[in-house]
């Protein structure tokens, strides 16, 4: 059973232009997307890590880091079509998906998402819902569902559904939400934010 997190980003945010690239905090030389692969290659029950991107400029950089990059090789953004792709490719029974911008995010978080959904009969673990308004690990977010789930969203998700990767499998599978997130975390999508988790990791 090989479980793959797939970490989505790209460099064109309108709010935060190339946040992926900001450095945290400034000046270290580790980038907001480094930290995210790092603490993803913490978590225990992760075999492989990939990133799929837009951009070329970040491609490299994970080509550096002996990280896979995937990026699309056709015209339109499809996130669905990204993550499906890349977890063919890479042989995934289960992926985990985490966003480049949720550079707080937590190993034991990770796993511990990984574990109840192994543990349950669900399509999809996630641990933030915006549509329940259950949104407490806000910017430590981390989803697990199967890569069958997957295809299936790849197959027949329409319209927003493909960009949000994973609001199909959400809308018509089983799913599980997994409680004990970290409070007071925030994913990275405006200058504040940016600022509060360069003074959150100076702490």
């Amino acid at each position: 059973m090989s479980t793959i997190a797939i970490i989505q980003c790209r460099l064109h945010s309108t709010r935060l232009p190339n946040k992926a690239l900001l450095q945290i905090p400034p000046e270290s030389g580790v980038s907001m997307l480094e930290m995210v692969i790092r603490k993803v290659l913490l978590a225990t029950m992760v075999d492989d890590v990939a990133v799929v991107t837009p951009d070329q400029k970040i491609a490299d950089l994970c080509t550096r880091w002996g990280i896979d990059a995937f990026m699309p090789t056709w015209e339109g953004r499809d996130v669905a079509r990204e993550y499906y792709e890349a977890a063919r490719q890479m042989g995934a029974d289960v992926i985990v998906r985490i966003t480049g911008d949720c550079p707080l995010v937590r190993p034991r978080i990770i796993d511990s998402c990984i574990k109840a959904y192994g543990e349950s009969d669900c399509d999809i673990a996630f641990n933030t819902d915006e549509s329940t308004g259950q949104l407490e690990g806000e910017g430590s977010d981390v989803e697990c569902f199967s890569y069958e789930s997957l295809k299936q969203a790849y197959y027949h998700a329409e319209g927003e559904e493909r960009e949000h990767v994973t609001q199909y499998i959400r809308k018509n599978m089983k799913t599980l939400f997994v409680p004990g997130s970290p409070l007071g975390i925030r994913s990275v999508n405006t200058k504040d934010d940016y600022d509060f988790v360069c003074d959150y990791v100076k702490r």
